[in-house]
């Protein structure tokens, strides 16, 4: 059985942040001729700087993901 994703917050276009199982999982929309998303499970320092001061925490996160994708790639996980 599929536990489902909780969608938390979501700026439109922008990203989506989800909660599956008390692991948060950011989605963020790259690209620019194609459009697709990247999607990266927090790990525990990020999950805890959003828990305390909310999705400002995040931002550079989604920031990093849109500009070097790449480099984030070990971290990319399928929903």
């Amino acid at each position: 059985m599929d536990v489902p994703l909780i969608e938390v917050e979501r700026k439109a276009w922008d990203y989506i942040l989800y909660e599956r199982e008390e692991q948060l999982i950011l989605s963020v929309v790259v690209g620019s001729v194609a459009l697709y998303e990247v999607n990266v499970a927090l790990n525990a320092q990020e999950t805890a700087a959003y828990r305390s001061h909310g999705i400002q925490a995040l931002l550079p996160l989604v920031e990093e993901i849109r500009g070097q994708s790449n480099r984030l790639h070990p971290r990319h996980i399928r929903l």
